[in-house]
């Protein structure tokens, strides 16, 4: 390209505002805090799914928050390796508080990082609990198999989390349509468990007005849809 024609590109970026590649996605280190964090997260999605991502800016970010974080969303999701919040959201180191447990139960340890965040680091606007289609430990909580042997001890401590939140389903509904079922209904139970539970994630909601929201992430399409309540 002519350095002319060049030079007047840039021109033109410049006055629109438009800084270089690296410099947009750093642009606001070390705090996104976006006005509405929900449509934010939904914008993320949007560019996961199309593929067209923001520019990473790993180092950048990696640099600017080697001495604090300022995550402005908390996720609470499965630690399937297929639903990793961050990329599906298409956000930055830094943005994104992420707590993974199996079923994206709320144990007490995933409680209790939930409120470290918003206890200690201040600045989340939102806490979003993430299931999943195809969710194993759903599937295996439905199907009343948790596991056996001296290696799985620990797996019904985590599908009887489950247990109350997917009791009633019709056992006539077509398994596929019965898991995405339980699913959602999961999202919704844990949803409500947190701040029912939790004293610190309660005032969090009733005083800073930090809502709590459902969502269902889909490993088929990529796209996360909210699960309304």
């Amino acid at each position: 390209m002519p350095y002319r024609i060049l030079f007047g590109v840039l021109a033109i970026l410049a006055a629109a505002g438009v800084t270089s590649v690296a410099q947009d996605a750093c642009g606001q280190c070390p705090n996104l805090a976006p006005a509405d964090a929900w449509a934010e997260l939904e914008a993320g999605n949007a560019r996961f799914v199309s593929g067209r991502l923001k520019p990473r800016a790993d180092a950048c970010r990696v640099a600017c928050t080697k001495d604090s974080q300022k995550p402005y969303a908390i996720v609470l999701s499965c630690s399937d390796s297929r639903v990793p919040a961050e990329i599906a959201f298409d956000q930055r180191i830094g943005d994104v508080f992420a707590v993974r447990v199996a079923g994206n139960v709320a144990t007490d340890e995933a409680i209790g990082s939930i409120e470290y965040a918003l206890e200690h680091l201040k600045t989340p606007t939102i806490i979003v609990v993430l299931g999943h289609e195809r969710c194993g430990a759903v599937d295996a909580a439905l199907s009343g198999e948790p596991g056996h042997g001296a290696g799985h001890d620990r797996v019904p401590s985590i599908l009887n989390r489950i247990l109350p939140a997917i009791a009633g389903i019709p056992p006539n509904l077509p398994a596929g349509a019965r898991l995405e079922e339980a699913v959602q209904r999961n999202v919704r139970y844990t949803a409500k468990l947190l701040a029912s539970s939790s004293e610190v994630i309660r005032r969090a909601v009733t005083e800073a007005h930090v809502p709590i929201q459902g969502a269902y992430y889909s490993v088929t399409s990529g796209r996360v849809t909210k699960v309304v309540p």
